[in-house]
């Protein structure tokens, strides 16, 4: 224990401001893990695959269309910030801006395709209506991008423990009150509506500055939006293959399917949650590193990449080995199904563990726009996977249609000059032997 005292008191400034805020973001991952998990088991006994489908489809429809509002900007936000210092308010609200025109946008486009194409009852049209307003909140966590810029999270986990708190209640009120689902839809925005005030009043209480000195640059509002395009469409390929699935067993067979198949996703998806304590720490010093030089800069993002890898295996192995005992004994025979999805679903995880590094090595290298090239390959492999297979072989083709793809669409980057480096860097980046060096190097050759 003294010989770790004795490191982390020899680390220079921005490892140890990495680390304070990855136990702050530690602590909190965990716990929001575990009662999310606890909620939603829950939630999916109350309402049983019949109808838990309902939600996740209305959720499902809106992902589909979200990357307008989301504008996939928060990345290179952060870089901006953390590169100009002194722009970070004009930066701040220009991207501020640009989400909250685009999420008015996307609210409008969602739901006259969904009353006009999508039509399929009253009930799935309020909760996709309800659910696509959520994007007007989402707008103010661009003011988690400046705390994040700063390594300075504690702030953001204030926020966050309010809204969480809010939104457990919510939820629990509508299980024990035998609501409709639609409140839980509307339990969803108030909670979003409570981050957003959480967000703005923390901001100004820390920057202590007016909402009257708000400016927007105009011009950077437009390098930004030039920016998105080429992300556009790479969002649009993510969103739906993170989704797709769903709406389309939901077209090929029943909506019991589609309730056992997002017990599969929601499971598999909870575990990133662990992967967003590092990025948010991490980043921004790799940002900085680059200008201190090229070996510092190769030796962190190799401990990048391993550090990503390794605990997406931690994760994924138990889920995998356990299975069985999780599906029967959260969710009840009634999903036992789920089981043998869960399996193989629980496998995509390291592809999108590993493309949250590589995608930020690459922002920091100005080709991000070339990540379009990978994730529309994901997506379209995805589709035509569950396209012919999902007919004949049910759930279980569904999963491997989705964890297949995923893989394979990572090598498009050896194709294009640009990107054929950073493939090959992040393939190295796994050689144990020059890992274990690298570590040593870093931490404990001067101690």
């Amino acid at each position: 224990m003294k010989r770790f005292i004795s490191i982390y008191k020899n680390l220079s400034e921005w490892p140890k401001k990495a680390l304070h805020n990855m136990n702050w973001l530690f602590f909190e991952a965990v716990f929001k893990a575990l009662v999310s998990f606890f909620i939603w088991t829950w939630l999916a006994r109350y309402f049983w695959p019949s109808d838990f489908w309902a939600f996740n489809y209305a959720v499902a429809f809106v992902w589909i269309f979200s990357f307008i509002a989301n504008l996939w900007l928060d990345s290179i936000t952060i870089k901006e910030l953390v590169e100009k210092h002194d722009e970070s308010d004009s930066i701040l609200w220009s991207v501020f801006f640009l989400k909250l025109f685009w999420s008015i946008f996307a609210i409008i486009l969602i739901n006259l395709l969904s009353f006009f194409f999508f039509y399929k009852d009253l009930t799935q049209s309020l909760l996709i209506f309800i659910i696509s307003s959520w994007f007007i909140f989402q707008t103010f966590n661009v003011i988690n991008l400046y705390f994040q810029s700063r390594v300075d999270w504690k702030y953001n986990v204030l926020a966050s423990w309010i809204w969480f708190t809010a939104s457990n209640l919510f939820k629990i009120i509508i299980i024990i009150s035998w609501l409709w689902i639609v409140y839980l839809a509307v339990a969803y925005l108030i909670d979003f509506l409570i981050c957003a005030i959480s967000y703005i009043y923390i901001y100004f209480v820390k920057t202590k500055q007016s909402a009257l000195n708000w400016k927007i640059n105009w011009q950077f509002a437009k390098k930004m939006f030039i920016r998105w395009l080429p992300l556009a469409l790479s969002s649009v390929a993510a969103y739906i293959f993170l989704r797709i699935d769903q709406i389309m067993i939901w077209n090929m067979m029943s909506s019991k399917e589609v309730g056992l198949y997002s017990v599969s996703v929601i499971l598999s998806e909870s575990t990133l949650s662990f992967l967003w304590v590092i990025w948010p720490s991490l980043f921004p010093a790799l940002i900085s590193s680059k200008k201190i030089g090229p070996e510092v800069y190769d030796r962190r993002l190799k401990l990048y990449y391993w550090l990503f890898s390794l605990i997406s295996i931690c994760l994924i192995l138990p889920i995998f080995f356990l299975a069985d005992t999780i599906i029967l004994l959260l969710f009840w025979s009634g999903y036992s199904d789920s089981i043998i999805v869960l399996k193989i679903y629980i496998w995509s995880i390291i592809q999108m563990a590993i493309t949250i590094p590589l995608y930020q090595h690459m922002t920091i290298e100005d080709v991000i726009s070339y990540s379009v090239y990978s994730i529309s390959a994901w997506a379209i492999l995805t589709v035509i996977m569950n396209y012919f297979l999902i007919p004949k072989f049910w759930l279980i083709w569904a999963a491997y249609s989705t964890t297949i793809p995923s893989i394979l669409s990572l090598f498009v980057f050896l194709f294009f000059k640009k990107t054929r480096n950073i493939f090959i860097f992040w393939i190295k980046s796994f050689n144990p032997y020059i890992l274990f060096r690298l570590a040593y190097s870093e931490y404990f050759k001067k101690h």
